[in-house]
């Protein structure tokens, strides 16, 4: 390569990098106008509320109750077969 070449790409390099920069600017815009909203979330903490009585109360069903499976005692065919 010539020296004459070998400018024209550094020339050539700066140029495009210098577009790049003020393409990216035009298109993604300014860091500092970039901002934006979120919600605030309240901090866990060990407390609980009290429980609401249309649910938790003495004649609600148990979800923790055990439940057992096991075989089929029955004999007989509910279904006939065609």
């Amino acid at each position: 390569m010539k020296q004459n070449d070998v400018a024209i790409l550094l020339i050539s390099g700066f140029i495009a990098a210098v577009a790049s920069i003020g393409l990216s600017s035009v298109i993604f815009g300014n860091p500092s106008e970039r901002r934006e909203t979120v919600e605030v979330v309240s901090p866990i903490t060990s407390e609980f509320s009290p429980l609401d009585n249309r649910f938790f109360n003495d004649d609600a069903n148990n979800p923790t109750q055990v439940i057992r499976i096991e075989q089929n005692k029955n004999d007989k065919q509910i279904f006939e077969e065609d």
